[in-house]
């Protein structure tokens, strides 16, 4: 989606109550601005600052993840009944094309659920999500593997029974529904999600590492070299 379209989506989630970061428009009335910096041109958008904790995957307890779970859920619930018509429908890779694409299956998504991008307000009973730059149509279950990337194995689904993705389960489950069918697509999710991520770090890596680099671009450096590494060694498997 357009950086344009993304932000009006947001700004309508935000005014129907969803627990997200809402949007804030520039001085003439724009949720999208264009500035140059750099030698190039960026779209920038801005949103209201959540004051709250977040916390690290580790940090995660059953409780924190049903309710992050909810709150995926009612982004999911809400976020389809303010789409833009326009936004269509996703165009599935191969992998997907089998699937079932009607409206209790596809719809609007966050696109990036993980941890840390949920912020817990300490004046609210529910968590808030904010950084949805990634926002897309496309599968709910797709958001749902992606939310769970951290408790799955390289290019693989999360275990069921795992007490935090049973308890982000049931919580999403607390506020619309998440078929067994769909959680059965996971691992197609997961390995079409690892080709992406592998596909998009190709170009990062292909920059031969600079003496000049600070230790932290080289740590970055490495710690992307494993991970294609990783994603390799399992969509290979």
């Amino acid at each position: 989606m357009h950086a344009n379209a993304i932000a009006e989506w947001t700004e309508k989630l935000a005014r129907s109550g969803a627990p997200v970061a809402a949007p804030l428009r520039s001085p003439v009335g724009r949720l999208v601005e264009q500035v140059h910096w750099d030698d190039s041109l960026w779209c920038v958008s801005a949103c209201a600052v959540v004051e709250g904790e977040t916390y690290d995957d580790e940090e995660l307890t059953p409780d924190r993840a049903a309710a992050w779970g909810r709150v995926l859920a009612d982004v999911h619930r809400t976020g389809s009944s303010v789409a833009n018509p326009s936004a269509g429908t996703p165009t599935p890779p191969p992998s997907l094309a089998g699937l079932p694409a009607g409206p209790d299956v596809v719809g609007m998504l966050h696109g990036d659920p993980e941890p840390d991008n949920v912020v817990w307000p300490a004046d609210a009973d529910a968590p808030v999500l904010v950084d949805l730059d990634d926002a897309a149509m496309g599968w709910f279950a797709a958001d749902v593997a992606f939310a769970l990337r951290a408790w799955s194995p390289p290019a693989g689904a999360p275990p069921l029974d795992h007490p935090i993705v049973a308890a982000f389960v049931a919580g999403y489950r607390d506020i619309r529904p998440l078929t067994d069918a769909e959680l059965g697509w996971l691992p197609l999710f997961a390995r079409w999600q690892a080709e992406t991520q592998l596909s998009r770090l190709v170009p990062v890596a292909a920059e031969s590492p600079d003496e000049s680099w600070p230790q932290w671009a080289h740590d970055l450096a490495e710690k992307i070299r494993r991970l294609m590494a990783e994603l390799s060694h399992a969509l290979l498997a």
